[in-house]
């Protein structure tokens, strides 16, 4: 991983899935046992990423020809600075195909209870 205020870290990213979060993934960056950022984004932005340049802002998700493989480039960014990490690409295509067995494309709200989330949402305005 490379910051602009940091010389290269070695970083351990786990991608994380929440089937009752279904349209977001999870990213997060360990280093050692240290836990150091995670960052939630959209499922369809990775999906996106990993075939060609996605994401617009915070989050810029791109393959990248390396000189033996083919790489993942991740830019993340807020308003402390901005942060890119590099990942084998394979793995996380191979991962992001497993989401969309768990749920499917368009299913990702098909059991959300909307009647629960409005009556929640009008009881809060009482």
């Amino acid at each position: 991983m490379l910051t602009r205020s940091s010389e290269p870290l070695s970083v351990y990213i786990e991608l994380e899935y929440r089937t009752y979060d279904p349209a977001a993934i999870y990213l997060a960056f360990m280093s050692g046992s240290e836990h150091l950022a995670t960052w939630c984004f959209a499922r369809d932005l990775l999906k996106d990423g990993v075939v060609r340049p996605a994401g617009v802002g915070d989050v810029e998700v791109q393959p990248v020809a390396l000189e033996d493989e083919t790489a993942l480039l991740i830019c993340l960014k807020d308003i402390d600075g901005q942060a890119w990490a590099l990942t084998p690409l394979n793995p996380v295509k191979e991962w992001i195909k497993e989401t969309y067995a768990l749920v499917p494309a368009g299913d990702e709200f098909r059991s959300v209870d909307w009647d629960r989330i409005l009556a929640e949402i009008m009881r809060s305005n009482d």
